[in-house]
């Protein structure tokens, strides 16, 4: 199989193509996500943001979005990031995988230290977390 420039490899099977219906999912996810986080009209902090895109796009409920108000801007439990709070809630078994993931982007898993270093902003957090959200939760993804 002939192979385009800049396609990403393992071994021989484009990687961009193995599974197009996650991919999709993923990216409709973080944008979800992004697109929810601060702006009009819900204005959603990172916790909601994040808790939102994840009951759009897989159509299952967590908890209400709006009791995650009291989880953003580092007011979750121990002073975690909202973002990756709502991200851990939404998939327990697979919270300390999302934590080390979210750790290797962000450097913490503290709001206070992400936003004290101010290299990873609170937008950059909720993709993250609603990205790699996306990608633990395989097994009841719709198209």
């Amino acid at each position: 199989m002939p192979i385009k420039a800049g396609t990403f490899t393992r071994g021989a099977v484009p990687l961009n193509n193995l599974h197009p219906v996650f991919t999709t999912v993923r990216q409709s996810m973080k944008h979800h996500a992004t697109a929810a986080f601060h702006r009009p009209p819900e204005r959603y902090n990172c916790a909601q943001a994040v808790l939102d895109a994840f009951q759009s796009v897989t159509g299952r409920s967590v908890a209400p979005v709006a009791d995650y108000k009291a989880h953003g801007g580092g007011r979750a439990p121990g002073g975690e990031c909202g973002a990756l709070y709502a991200a851990c809630q939404c998939a327990p078994e697979a919270a300390t995988a999302l934590r080390s993931a979210f750790v290797a982007k962000a450097g913490s898993t503290l709001c206070r230290e992400i936003k004290g270093e101010r290299r990873y902003p609170c937008a950059e957090c909720v993709g993250t977390a609603a990205e790699l959200l996306s990608g633990c939760d395989t097994q009841e993804k719709r198209p």
